[in-house]
């Protein structure tokens, strides 16, 4: 019987060592989106008759071309009437253990835009990537992340600090077990 029982302890002990977990940063203020289940942040802009808006998904240390990079995702959604701005070497990203570091690290064989436009009445996916130090190597080296972006639209510069947290999401471990509230059968 104890090896019975042993034996489910190291089974268990197992299972829980084989079940995944990976890291997402969740926005520190509200309100907040998701994008494919990835938490992000809204900001909405009323200069417009709709309501445009600037969505920010972190989406994680990246290696591209063997170069960490921290991948950030921007969704426009232009409905102000006239063409926004955004200047990729305002946008700033800071994590703890290093300064600001600017975008500006771009895949092999794409061309850097330094200025990127959202044209009224468009949305626009944007991705930039923040080159980070080589000791970190995966998104459980850093504890959270502030972004400092600016857009410039017809009317004014909209300046600000988008603060993110690391939060550690265990995935559940799917059994194929009957529930103990299963009946049997006569």
């Amino acid at each position: 019987m104890v090896k019975f029982s042993g034996g489910i302890v190291l089974l268990m002990l197992i299972a829980q060592a084989c079940a995944s977990s990976h890291y997402y940063f969740a926005p520190a203020s509200v309100p907040k989106v998701s994008l494919n289940a990835e938490p992000g942040e809204i900001i909405l802009i009323a200069d417009g008759k709709e309501k445009s808006s600037v969505r920010i998904f972190p989406m994680g240390i990246r290696q591209v071309d063997h170069v960490p990079v921290f991948q950030v995702r921007y969704y426009f959604e232009n409905y102000e009437g006239k063409i926004w701005h955004l200047d990729s070497k305002l946008q700033k990203m800071k994590y703890k253990g290093a300064g600001a570091v600017v975008a500006g690290w771009f895949p092999k064989g794409t061309v850097p835009a330094d200025q990127i436009d959202i044209p009224s009445g468009f949305s626009r996916t944007v991705d930039l990537h923040f080159p980070v130090s080589n000791s970190v190597r995966s998104d459980a080296d850093l504890e959270g992340l502030e972004l400092t972006w600016s857009l410039k639209t017809s009317t004014k510069v909209i300046a600000n600090v988008s603060a993110f947290t690391r939060v550690l999401v265990e995935d559940p471990i799917v059994s194929n077990s009957p529930t103990k509230s299963a009946k049997k059968r006569n």
